[in-house]
Order: C-alpha cells, then sequence, then structure tokens
C-alpha cells in the first residue's frame, strides 16, 4: 500500500524581542472551527508549536517537486486565531499609543512587505513590526453603528473574502443614523462599512465561536494573483514553502524601585547603581514616609526575559547593602497616572 506523504505548505512564526532567541511565547495560534473543517475537506493539517504553527498538504511526486494531491481552489481563505498565553502578552509587548481593547490584531499574506528575506504579515512600517497599521475594530456575534447625518441612509456591511453583505435602512432620528446587524452567520472576515455606498471603514468580524479573549487573527489566502514571495502554491499545484513572520517588539518602561527603611535605622539615604556594561542611571527622591525613598531609571528600559545584573543598592556612605536588586517581574509592570509605564520593585533594608 502506497504511503500518504505530507510537506510543509506554509508556517507562521510569531517572533517577540522580548525573547532572548526572539521566539514568542506569550500567544497560542489555532485555527477557526471553519478553517479546521475546511482543512479537512481538502487535505491539510495543521500543527501547532511553541510560537505558532505549520499548515501541510497531502502531496505527490511531480518530477523533482511535489505537487499537491487535490490543488487548492483559488480564493482558499484560512484563518487563524492568536490568544494570549497566560496572560502575559500584553504587560511584555510595545502597543501602538492608540490602542483598543475594542481593536483586534489582525495579520495576512494579501501584504506584500518583504523585509531581510522574510515574509513579514506585518503592514509596511519604518519598524517592520506590529504597529498600528495592524489594528481593525472588532465585532462579533452583531454590530451597531451610528453616525450624525443629515438625511435617511442604508447602511451595508460587506466581507471582503466572500462578498456576503448585510444591509438596512436607517431612517434619520434626531440628527442620527444608526443601524444594528445579527452577525451570527456571518463568513467572518475583514468587511467594509458603506454608507449610502460611499466607504466608511473597515472592520474585523470574529466568527461566533472564536473565543472571548481572541488578541488577533492571521488570514492566510491562496490566490493565484499573489506575488511569488507570499505564494505557497503555483498556479499547477507545485509546492512552494514559505514562511510568513510576524514579529512584535518588546515594551519598554522605566525602573522604579519602592525602598523602604525597615531594619537598619542608620540608612538615612540611598542610591541605585548600574555600572558598565549596559550602564543605567537612577534618579533617587524621598518617598512620602520617613524612611522610603523612591529610585527610578532615568530611560525606559526595554523588556526582557534575560535579567540584568549587577543593580545595586547602596546607603548614603556608599556601602553596597544589596550586590544585585532583583528585576521587577511581568505583574509589576503598570502604567501610573502620569501615563508613564513603569516596572516596579518593592524593597525593605
Amino acid at each position: 500500500m502506497p504511503s500518504i506523504k505530507y510537506i510543509p505548505l506554509f508556517q507562521i512564526d510569531l517572533m517577540h524581542g522580548y525573547y532572548a532567541n526572539g521566539i514568542c511565547q506569550a500567544l497560542t495560534l489555532q485555527p477557526t472551527a471553519a478553517t479546521q473543517l475546511m482543512m479537512r475537506r481538502i487535505g491539510l493539517k495543521f500543527l501547532a508549536k511553541t510560537n505558532g504553527g505549520t499548515v501541510y498538504g497531502r502531496v505527490e511526486k511531480a518530477g523533482a517537486n511535489w505537487r499537491l494531491i487535490s490543488k487548492l481552489p483559488n480564493g482558499l481563505y484560512l484563518q487563524f486565531v492568536l490568544t494570549s498565553n497566560g496572560g502575559i502578552f500584553y504587560p511584555i509587548t510595545l502597543l501602538p499609543a492608540a490602542y483598543k481593547p475594542t481593536q483586534l490584531m489582525v495579520f495576512s499574506n494579501l501584504a506584500n512587505h518583504v523585509f531581510g528575506g522574510k515574509a513579514l504579515l506585518v503592514k509596511n512600517s519604518p519598524s517592520h513590526q506590529f504597529s498600528a497599521a495592524d489594528l481593525v475594530e472588532k465585532a462579533q456575534g452583531s454590530f451597531s453603528f451610528s453616525k450624525a447625518s443629515a438625511a435617511n441612509a442604508t447602511v451595508r456591511l460587506q466581507l471582503q473574502s466572500t462578498g456576503q453583505q448585510f444591509e438596512m435602512e436607517s431612517p434619520l432620528h434626531q440628527g442620527q443614523i444608526k443601524a444594528s446587524f445579527n452577525l451570527t452567520n456571518a463568513d467572518g472576515g475583514l468587511a467594509n462599512l458603506s454608507i449610502n455606498g460611499v466607504f466608511e471603514k473597515t472592520i474585523y468580524v470574529l466568527p461566533p465561536d472564536a473565543p472571548g479573549n481572541t488578541l488577533g487573527i492571521i488570514d492566510i489566502f491562496y490566490n493565484d494573483s499573489l506575488p511569488t514571495n507570499y505564494q505557497f502554491m503555483t498556479p499547477t499545484g507545485l509546492v512552494n514553502s514559505k514562511i510568513y513572520q510576524v514579529p512584535f517588539a518588546a515594551a519598554q518602561a522605566r525602573w522604579r524601585y519602592k525602598i523602604q527603611r525597615l531594619f537598619n535605622d542608620s540608612i538615612t539615604g540611598i542610591a541605585i547603581e548600574k555600572g558598565n556594561p549596559g550602564a543605567i542611571a537612577f534618579n533617587t527622591v524621598a518617598g512620602a514616609e520617613a524612611g522610603s525613598f523612591i529610585s527610578t531609571s532615568s530611560t525606559a528600559i526595554a523588556l526582557s526575559d534575560q535579567p540584568i545584573k549587577g543593580i545595586t543598592l547602596k546607603n548614603q556612605s556608599n556601602k553596597i547593602l544589596v550586590p544585585h536588586l532583583p528585576n521587577p517581574a511581568i505583574n509589576q509592570i503598570v502604567t501610573d497616572t502620569d501615563g508613564v509605564l513603569y516596572a516596579e520593585m518593592l524593597v525593605s533594608v
């Protein structure tokens, strides 16, 4: 009996500057239920890995190449969900200043962004990393819209991937038009909202079964018109394996040590120092309570899973009290009332 062979069609690599090896361990990637069903129908398999996953195709030999036994239909659309692994993605990730919880990270191979020989799924930006350009307002189950207007309007929501449409008449009421769509049976994906045929904005319709903690979506398309750098199958069905990458930058925070004198009344002042290599300057002020001090790094420091060693705590006589202060933990990253991100650590001396 002949054996069935599967080889990679494409893999999705999630990369992150927080990790020394670049491999993002903060996110989990899984196909949606509809995509899993589609893959079973056409002989594809998905295998998850630490930082993403790989889709395999069932192939046969074609000369020196491999050809899919079942050629993929033009316009094939595969949808993958990103969720936080242990809830650590937000604290360690550089988020756009305008980020809102109602937004979704949306990545796709419809982008034409090759950098350093790698096919990136993020939109083109000077950083070549996740940015505000990759954020889209999300909707799940239903979507409501209102806008100031001077006349009645027809409001339409149309899915980009399938052309599915939702439309309703919106009579003018108190200077506004309003529309509400039931998206329970929507195909899912990017959708254009228009008013009287004029484009208003783009939203992303999540499938009803997408987890409530979905942070992002990766859409992978097969289309004959895709740029070669993004095409994982030729028009004749030959496999052209691709590696797609989604790079994230590490958050940067000012380190802030809050020192409380509890055990040594002779301490009247402190200093925190980090010399070369990788010197860090700290500024120290007295705390609100007697015997307390606050020492803050003068600049923001990129967060990393590799600890910074050699941060010393000294007293007013330059005597070392603690030769190696601990690094703040992920759950100690806070945004203060001044809008600045701080990584805090409480220390008693």
